[in-house]
């Protein structure tokens, strides 16, 4: 398994973009989920990668 993150920004090295056609191209399974603004919504990604309440992985998400 491998996990990256990137910010979709119009900042981002055209070479990234190119990196991930190729491993789409490859044939890997790619799962893309979009944030919205806010620590809630990275609070909640963090718990359920962690398997706890959100309220457990807030100090992750403040961190961040």
């Amino acid at each position: 398994m491998l996990i990256g993150a990137y910010r979709t920004t119009r900042s981002m090295p055209p070479i990234r973009w190119r990196q991930a056609e190729v491993v789409k191209n490859a044939g890997a399974q790619i799962e893309e989920i979009t944030l919205r603004r806010g620590q809630r919504h990275l609070a909640q990604l963090i718990a359920d990668a962690l398997r706890c309440e959100p309220e457990r992985a807030a100090p992750l998400a403040h961190g961040a």
